[in-house]
């Protein structure tokens, strides 16, 4: 509350994740799904709700979510990662149409980008699709990390920035 009291404009980016089971529904451990809905999914939604909260009123606020293309289209294994990508795109909808003073939001989906996350992906012995994203690193398919921040900030950066809450890099 104190850090934002006295800020001229705010940006927050919600950018934590956390993959959770790859294998297939009946298959997945219930503390690992519970994790990445927290990660991926609560904690986005408590941090965006506080700040709203807790800003001086009007004062310009973006809110970025980082989002994925599993939370747009299914993925055989990442029902709790896509499910929780899924509700962070409809968060920043439904912010969005709540129509807050000063508030812009939008859920960026940054495309396959080179994390960790995608090594675990890789080695994930139960994911049934590891093979194509084995053949996406050997390929060179996947995206920088650098290059995935350096388009998502243009993105935030944008003059039409929340004109439409949902956005692909």
């Amino acid at each position: 509350r104190a850090h934002l009291a006295d800020a001229d404009e705010i940006l927050l980016i919600n950018n934590a994740g956390y993959l959770g089971p790859s294998n297939l529904v009946g298959d997945q451990d219930p503390a690992q799904a519970a994790l990445a809905v927290n990660v991926n999914l609560t904690a986005p939604i408590l941090l965006t709700n506080a700040v709203l909260r807790d800003r001086p009123a009007g004062t310009p606020t973006r809110v970025a979510h980082i989002s994925s293309g599993v939370g747009r289209r299914p993925i055989p294994g990442w029902s709790v990662y896509g499910a929780t990508k899924a509700a962070v795109d409809h968060h920043a909808r439904t912010v969005s149409a709540e129509g807050h003073d000063g508030v812009r939001i939008v859920s960026i989906r940054p495309g396959v980008v080179d994390t960790e996350m995608q090594g675990e992906i890789r080695e994930s012995a139960g994911f049934p699709l590891r093979a194509d994203f084995v053949a996406m690193k050997e390929e060179g398919r996947l995206v920088s990390a650098a290059d995935a921040a350096r388009a998502v900030l243009a993105i935030v950066d944008a003059d039409d920035f929340g004109a439409d809450p949902l956005a692909s890099v």
